[in-house]
């Protein structure tokens, strides 16, 4: 068996190549060849070929075209995995395209339904999981960093830069702060029910319109308020005297003068922050864009021994336990956050047996062997 892998760029702090390097890593472990693509336009089936599969991340190339108009990937005649790390309404213009042979992987349930009601027909489409990055195994108490949150801080200004020229409308942004005050005020709220809710109220209607409103003004709502949450938590976190360390872009920005309590690791690449996730007490997470899924940054943390904090989902109410396995907070009360964390702190038996519990559920039932195991390889039985 062979299996072609789609390569990716360098973006999101080379993350898309680590989690390629993952899976490629668990398919040999099992005795599966593999090949790296890098020009699914160009790839010759006869002396490249031919595949069992061929997996991609976040791939806009299963939908190249030949000059006759067809797939590329439909005359190799294997099936093709696309796994969207993103909402697919950040992948618009690419979703309109459907191959025969085409399986769309997603990380939310809500996306998977949201593909099947707009994009219809794909082959199959699922909801998945992705492990994070893995370091050295250290226990608990040898754990030198106390709190730590893995990401980016994008300022305001940059998001509604990138949002001005996303659609040309009148309303557009009236109907943008809008839809930010609406999903302030009603954070349990999918982004598709808070745009279904505006375009009633606002008398807009169609499918088209939708798709383009939610491409546009629905993905950068995604990014304003995926920074408001981060930018909230920290800044509780750090103001209630509690030392937090962050890794990733724009940090340096949140306060005029840093704090001394505000530890600045900078950016770096994605496999490295494996050994900060390692070294560390408590990993915070934020979900927002999952709603009935999971960030690969909640596995991240339990796969190193970290007490995963984290706002909840569907997806992770019917899989972990609130002070079992993983400890939840309320985005709606963030002003308890700190008590929250200053609990784990001054409890490490409680915190230990936590990231204990947490550590046994992830590399029992989330990692990158199960994935191929269950989403590729049993797929091709």
């Amino acid at each position: 068996m062979k299996i072609g892998l789609l390569g990716n760029s360098d973006v999101c702090y080379n993350s898309l190549n680590y989690f390629m390097d993952c899976i490629e890593d668990a398919l040999h472990s099992r005795g599966v060849h593999t090949q790296r693509i890098t020009d699914a336009a160009n790839i010759s089936y006869t002396q490249d070929g031919p595949w069992s599969a061929i997996i991609g991340i976040n791939q806009y190339q299963p939908a190249a075209r030949t000059q006759d108009g067809s797939y590329v990937l439909d005359s190799f005649q294997c099936p093709v995995f696309n796994i969207l790390v993103d909402p697919p309404y950040y992948h618009h213009g690419k979703l309109e395209a459907h191959m025969d042979n085409l399986t769309l992987y997603l990380l939310d349930q809500g996306h998977v339904e949201y593909c099947k009601r707009y994009y219809p027909p794909f082959k199959h489409m699922e909801m998945v999981y992705l492990p994070g990055p893995s370091g050295s195994f250290k226990s608990y108490d040898e754990k030198e960093i106390d709190v730590l949150f893995t990401g980016t801080l994008d300022g305001e200004e940059a998001v509604i830069n990138r949002m001005t020229g996303s659609v040309d409308w009148a309303e557009r942004d009236n109907f943008f702060y809008l839809l930010i005050k609406t999903r302030l005020v009603h954070p349990e709220m999918t982004t598709l029910e808070a745009m279904l809710f505006l375009t009633k109220h606002m008398g807009i209607h169609g499918d088209d319109t939708l798709k383009m409103l939610m491409a546009s003004l629905g993905a950068s709502s995604d990014l304003y308020l995926r920074m408001h949450y981060r930018r909230e938590m920290i800044r509780t976190l750090v103001d209630a005297g509690i030392r937090v360390h962050v890794a990733g872009s724009g940090w340096e920005a949140l306060y005029p003068v840093c704090p001394e309590n505000l530890v600045l690791e900078g950016t770096m690449d994605f496999q490295q922050t494996a050994s900060l996730a390692a070294n560390t007490k408590i990993l915070l997470n934020s979900m927002l864009s999952f709603k009935n899924g999971i960030h690969d940054r909640v596995l991240t943390a339990m796969q190193n021994g970290a007490v995963c904090v984290t706002d909840s989902s569907s997806y992770i109410d019917a899989h972990f336990q609130n002070n079992h396995d993983i400890v939840l907070y309320d985005v709606k009360n963030m002003n308890m956050l700190p008590d929250i964390i200053r609990e784990l702190l001054e409890n490490p038996e409680k915190a230990r047996k936590i990231a204990q519990n947490g550590r046994q559920k992830a590399l029992s039932n989330f990692t990158w062997d199960n994935f191929v195991k269950k989403y590729i390889l049993e797929r091709l039985d």
